[in-house]
């Protein structure tokens, strides 16, 4: 068995954020054991979060990091943003060309 790479302390940690997280989690990504997971479901629902538990979760993120989105995953998100918004864009000039 290999050694979980987070302190214990940190571990609790996670747990208690990701509980008081629940209400604003979806309810498949609620159900998530795996604390890294976890990690990552706070990270990408930061913008849901109210003041004080959005600055619990940042402090954690910038003291143990979190899980990134593969780069794979990342080019197809922004494609599909690119696609999403480029209609509302055509035709319209940059406010600030470099």
């Amino acid at each position: 068995m290999v050694p979980c790479p987070l302190h214990v302390p940190v571990v609790g940690e996670v747990y208690a954020i990701f509980e008081t997280a629940l209400i604003h989690i979806e309810r498949s990504e609620a159900r998530e054991q795996n604390i890294f997971e976890r990690m990552a479901i706070l990270y990408r629902g930061l913008d849901r979060f109210p003041g004080d538990l959005r600055k619990r979760v940042k402090s954690l993120m910038a003291q143990y990091g979190t899980v990134s989105d593969t780069p794979d995953d990342i080019a197809e998100f922004l494609e599909e943003f690119v696609l999403a918004i480029s209609p509302n864009l055509q035709g319209k000039q940059p406010s600030n060309p470099l």
